[in-house]
């Protein structure tokens, strides 16, 4: 019988606690996760994203004004806008929502002025200051002949360009239920089992601590350069790893801790595969031995009653 690690024993327990145990989530929240049949951290790191989104290149309008054009036609596109603000951000309020806009001149041959629009975000007029630049992402929209951008996300260069580094993951959702807040929950649950940390790019303000993740997306000492937690680790890192190591090695498997990280935090789609490929293995491998065991139940037993089938036949 295989001796459990400390550790080992600690992270299954945890994988059972009610999601409510995680920092931000509090029963309403709780209520929404359950309507996807999610109640403890292990079914939270179990529901996988649908699929993955990453986000287009810059579009700097002073060298290509392609995006305006696809205003003129039926479709709207999202994009990612560099531009500069000139001015503080305007406010209207009304009785049933505050309102917070400004006007950008584009830098186009017409410079064509582009109007973006946030609702219920007063905060924004703090954090974005003018003469400034920053990336703008979110679909523009002709009105009647006037461009605008309602709700983008807002990042400055340097944020976008590591975000753009990984991919970002999108889940089944309930209504009430944002994409954000179910992310921002997954890397609560990462945290709070100190599995291997999540690629960079994918630790931002939304939740992740500045510096929670190195540069590889792995904490210092937690795995090997293959990204393989061996047997005998001693790096402090609560492990979720079953497969002997020589099977490790020889399939090239991340361990079991990565893979759970990265499938919902890839840096790319090569990373993606790696890890799906581990995580499919696994449901093959426990679906097998489940087999193999129940089978191993079976048994004749002998029967002590003996019937001498002549004298009712």
């Amino acid at each position: 019988m295989r001796q459990e690690s400390p550790s080992f024993i600690y992270i299954m327990i945890k994988l059972n606690d009610n999601i409510t145990k995680l920092k931000g989530v509090g029963p309403k929240t709780a209520e929404l996760f359950a309507r996807l049949s999610i109640y403890t951290i292990g079914d939270l790191l179990c529901a996988f994203p649908r699929t993955y989104f990453q986000y287009p290149p810059l579009w700097k309008p002073y060298e290509d004004d392609t995006p305006l054009q696809t205003q003129r036609g039926s479709k709207s596109l999202p994009v990612s806008l560099l531009a500069r603000l000139h001015h503080r951000l305007s406010f209207k309020k009304t009785a049933k929502l505050d309102l917070a806009f400004t006007e950008i001149i584009l830098e186009t041959p017409a410079h064509t002025p582009l109007e973006l629009i946030w609702f219920r975000m007063p905060y924004l007029r703090q954090k974005l200051l003018p003469g400034r630049d920053y990336v703008f992402y979110g679909s523009i929209k002709n009105d009647a002949g006037r461009l605008k951008m309602e709700q983008p996300e807002i990042f400055t260069p340097a944020e976008y360009e590591e975000k753009r580094a990984s991919l970002r993951p999108i889940y089944p959702l309930t209504t009430g239920l944002s994409n954000k807040q179910f992310e921002k929950t997954v890397k609560a649950a990462l945290l709070e089992l100190s599995l291997e940390s999540i690629p960079a790019g994918a630790a931002s303000a939304e939740g992740i601590p500045a510096g929670a993740a190195s540069a590889e997306g792995i904490p210092a000492g937690a795995a090997s350069a293959e990204g393989i937690l061996t047997e005998g680790s001693t790096a402090g890192t609560p492990q979720l790893e079953y497969l002997p190591w020589d099977i490790l090695q020889r399939h090239g498997f991340s361990s079991r801790s990565r893979a759970l990280a990265h499938i919902h935090f890839p840096v790319d789609f090569e990373d993606l595969k790696d890890a799906r490929t581990r995580l499919v293995y696994d449901e093959f491998f426990q679906f097998t031995l489940a087999s193999q065991y129940a089978a191993g139940l079976e048994q004749s037993i002998p029967n002590p009653l003996k019937i001498r089938t002549s004298e009712y036949f």
